[in-house]
C-alpha cells in the first residue's frame, strides 16, 4: 500500500467536493490531526479510519487505489 498515493487521492478528492479537512473531520468521525497525516502520507490508516473517510468521500476511491 503507498501512502503518499492513498493520500493524494484522499486530498483531491476532498477538495473536488470542497471540503476542508475539519468538514471532513465532522463528517467521518476521524480526527483532523489524523485526516492530515494521511493526506501528507505520514500515517498508515487503519481499515475503520479509512472506511470512514471512504464512506463521505465515496467508495469509488477505492477503484484509484
Amino acid at each position: 500500500m503507498d501512502i503518499h498515493r492513498i493520500g493524494k487521492l484522499i486530498r483531491d478528492r476532498r477538495t473536488e467536493k470542497q471540503l476542508t479537512q475539519e468538514e471532513l473531520s465532522e463528517r467521518s468521525g476521524v480526527a483532523v490531526s489524523t485526516i492530515c497525516s494521511i493526506e501528507n502520507g505520514t500515517h498508515v490508516p487503519m481499515a475503520s479510519t479509512l472506511a470512514a473517510i471512504l464512506g463521505e468521500l465515496g467508495d469509488d476511491l477505492l477503484n484509484d487505489l
